[in-house]
């Protein structure tokens, strides 16, 4: 081991100062006027997106008559008299196999029939439009690869011939993301309204009125999502931080009322946050990309934080090789079990759909389950951190602990966790773009809101009260306060 004398390490730690400096107030553009996905001249490998057309997704609208049947049982058992439909399912389902030699030709009507009792409750999506974004990193989707067009929409899945109500046109930007509040009537979504800008949080009505814009600045607002206590949040670039080998503007977890105000940072990361979203018990899910102590491409993992910026907590991968990310995490309803997107660190935020429980482990391969299995991914302590394929599927949204949605480059496609029933729930764009996050437009269960433990704000700091920090607050009296935590540290050591 090689130490240095105190004057080596003051120099040394100059150096690294001077360097860091360099490197904030040498801020790139939004936008790189080229692509913003040139080569990396780094030594980390980039990996380029496939870049031919899509190839046939297995099982997509082919109906195995045992799943249909068994799917049906399912739905009833779970929802009830929820499942109105399923009488006239039933009888439909009996003419199609009733003499056996003759499913064959019926494949059409059959599949028809899957399609329509796997979104027997859905009669709105909410869907963005967009081109792909083909990004060089993960943690560089909210700055590259703008290509304009598109916008925001309603699209009716049970006539497929309907044309789809446009919301929000943006003929000259493109929005990124998009979340339905609780009570299915307001969305929330980032937009970036033209080139050079910055994506921002807006709002909209589901029928079409109030379309505000929530945050502005000269940095990147994006993947916001409705708190329970009726707060968003969202990812934000406004901290003047960057991506320690590469160009990319850190986005990092923050807070803010419904109208915009009261704008509070509650990620401390200093590299990027990805993908929030709310749990079943109030508490904010997220992908954080660790890199002390950690290989170069791997670990995005997922994390927990209280809304107000309490209690972060690591949640399952931080030692996972492969994937190198979990993004886009949704909780299955009426389970503990997460729904999300496993890709790699390298190349565009798409991949395979895996959902975790993390009751068989924090790090084990028995909680990793790829329902995706034509994506293949190696085994988590296997690989370096990216994933080889086309990696067609994104946007992942459960409707049950039996189905979901997802993207996959261009349709919407609903099918079982299990893999036996897939269907095409949006045919894609016939415009050449791609349709994302689709949601039921509809009310969804609200979780609790979480009771801030934090003491009132002093307002003794500078700091403008607009864009305090929820870490670290002092309590009114002016005394530090803090709570240590003892923990086994070989507890979460499993296989």
């Amino acid at each position: 081991m090689y130490r240095l004398s105190l004057c080596g390490r003051a120099i040394f730690h100059l150096f690294v100062s001077t360097v860091t400096l360099f490197a904030v107030t040498a801020l790139p553009p939004l936008v790189d006027p080229a692509r913003g996905d040139e080569a990396k001249t780094t030594g980390k490998p980039t990996v380029r997106p496939h870049s031919g057309s899509l190839a046939p997704l297995p099982g997509l609208d082919e109906v195995d008559p045992a799943a249909l049947a068994d799917l049906i049982d399912r739905l009833k058992h779970l929802h009830g008299a929820g499942y109105a439909g399923t009488d006239t399912h039933r009888r439909q389902f009996e003419h199609l196999v009733a003499g056996g030699e003759q499913i064959a030709s019926r494949q059409a009507e059959l599949a028809r029939l899957q399609r329509d009792v796997l979104l027997f409750d859905v009669d709105r999506l909410l869907l963005i439009k967009r081109h792909e974004i083909n990004a060089s990193h993960v943690y560089t989707y909210h700055y590259e690869g703008q290509r304009n067009g598109g916008g925001l929409y309603l699209v009716d899945p049970r006539n497929p011939g309907a044309e789809p109500v446009e919301l929000v046109a943006s003929p000259d930007g493109q929005i990124l993301d998009a979340d339905l509040s609780y009570d299915g009537h307001t969305v929330l979504f980032s937009w970036r309204r033209g080139l050079g800008d910055g994506y921002h949080v807006w709002r909209i009505n589901v029928d079409g009125t109030e379309l505000t814009q929530l945050t502005d600045g000269e940095w990147h607002d994006y993947n916001a999502c409705w708190l329970p206590d009726g707060g968003i949040a969202f990812l934000s670039t406004r901290a003047p931080q960057f991506a320690y080998c590469w160009h990319a503007p850190v986005g990092v977890v923050y807070r803010m009322n419904a109208d915009g105000s009261d704008v509070r940072r509650l990620s401390a990361n200093y590299l990027n946050d990805f993908t929030p979203y709310v749990l079943d018990d109030g508490r904010i899910i997220f992908s954080r990309w660790e890199y002390v102590d950690r290989p170069a491409i791997p670990i995005q993992s997922l994390w927990t934080i209280n809304p107000d910026g309490t209690g972060l907590s690591g949640y399952f991968g931080n030692r996972v090789l492969t994937p190198g990310t979990f993004m886009e995490p949704r909780q299955i309803p009426g389970t503990t079990k997460i729904l999300c997107t496993m890709t790699g660190h390298n190349g565009p935020t798409r991949g395979a759909i895996g959902v975790i429980d993390r009751s068989k482990g924090l790090n084990s391969q028995q909680a990793v389950t790829n329902i995706t299995p034509d994506t293949p991914l190696r085994p988590v302590n296997q690989g370096n951190g990216n994933t080889g394929g086309t990696k067609p599927y994104s946007s992942p949204v459960p409707l049950d602990p039996t189905r979901f949605l997802c993207s996959a480059r261009g349709p919407v496609l609903v099918r079982t966790i299990d893999g036996r029933c897939i269907a095409t729930a949006v045919a894609a764009p016939e415009d050449g773009m791609q349709w994302f996050g689709a949601q039921p437009v509809r009310p969804r269960p609200q979780p609790p809101a979480i009771p801030s433990t934090l003491p009132a704000p002093a307002n003794t700091s500078d700091e403008p009260p607009a864009e305090r920090s929820a870490v670290g607050s002092e309590q009114s009296s002016g005394a530090r306060m803090a709570t240590v935590f003892l923990q086994d540290v070989f507890q979460c050591l499993d296989p």
